[in-house]
This record gives structure tokens, sequence and C-alpha cells, in this order.
């Protein structure tokens, strides 16, 4: 009975606290913010959380946006940290998500790292959501198993700018211009 009773404080008042205004919000980030990459470039950008104390998490679910004409997702790898808990976190189409065994997690934690290849010129933004009323979705906190979601969370977008590929030149081209421009030496010289 008296577990009961402290459980519904406890739950009680982490509903408070997140109802609160001005109350402490998760922050993401993408590191590096902003990326210039060439066509056909593999390349990874970390997704970093800053959680406040009072907001400490054990488990979070987001979705990804970016233009599928410029980038492909080849995988997500999440941070050792975020590779425990129960159920499972496997990426779908666009779904990104983690738990943690530890109570909770707080301060800045690197959620995981996305692999992506540059597959179209042009620029495309990092976005980042939740749908409404999926469970797995948004960040939470749970306590004797009972899930409290924390509301709120931001995001600053990432960046990623894709340019043509700089073509490489043909050994047998080389090797003209260096012989060209030995003869041109050799040349100078005599003179």
């Amino acid at each position: 009975m008296f577990n009961k009773f402290l459980m519904f404080l406890i739950v009680s008042f982490m509903l408070i606290l997140a109802s609160r205004p001005g109350y402490a919000i998760v922050m993401l980030s993408f590191n590096p913010s902003s990326s210039n990459v060439s066509l056909n470039d593999t390349f990874s950008v970390d997704l970093i959380a800053d959680i406040p104390d009072t907001q400490a998490i054990n488990s979070w679910g987001l979705d990804l946006a970016f233009d599928a004409a410029v980038l492909s997702l080849d995988s997500f790898t999440k941070a050792p940290i975020w590779t425990g808990g129960l159920g499972s976190c496997a990426l779908d189409s666009d779904e990104i998500c983690g738990n943690a065994l530890v109570p909770s997690i707080s301060g800045i934690s690197t959620l995981g790292t996305f692999n992506f290849t540059a597959i179209g010129v042009g620029s495309t933004a990092l976005n980042l959501s939740a749908t409404d009323g999926d469970i797995t979705e948004g960040f939470r906190l749970s306590i004797a198993g009972i899930p409290i979601i924390i509301p709120d969370w931001g995001y600053t977008p990432g960046q990623i700018n894709v340019r043509p590929a700089m073509p490489v030149p043909e050994p047998a081209v080389l090797a003209l211009v260096l012989l060209g421009l030995a003869g041109l030496g050799i040349s100078r010289r005599k003179v």
C-alpha cells in the first residue's frame, strides 16, 4: 500500500513539473551542424542532446526528415549508453530511438550517429519530429515501469550541402601534362 502511494506521489510530482511554464526542455542538435560534401561521399552526423537534470530521461524516439533526392540514410548507430532497455528500437524508414538501462540520463549526451551517402546535388535540412499519438516517440522517464512523457523538447536543424564531385584527372592526361611542363622547363634551360 505504501509503495503504491509513494509511486502516486512521484508520478504526480513529475507530471506537475512537466506542466510548469518555463520548465527546462531537452535541446537537440546535429554535429556538425552544417556539412559541405561532394556527390557520392559517405559521411556521418551525430545527434546530440542537452538534457537538463530536471528532465533526466531513460528512453526516446524520433523521426528524421530530409530530402531523399539529395541524401540516403544508410544507417543509424545508437550511442552505447542508449542500446539497452526493453523493447525493440529497430530502424525503419525514418524512426530512431534508444533505451538506457540506467535509471535516467542527463547532461550532454550523444544519442547516436547517422551515416549518409550524398546521392544528389543540392541542399537539405535535417529535421526532427515525434508523431503525435505514437507512444514510442518523444522523451520518457520510466519510474517503476510507468512511462512519464517529457513533452518539452526542441532542436536546431542540421544543413547538408552536396556539390558535384570534382573530376579526378585520368593518369594518362596527368602524365602528359607533367611531361609538357618538364619539356618547357628543359627548353628554358637550353636557351
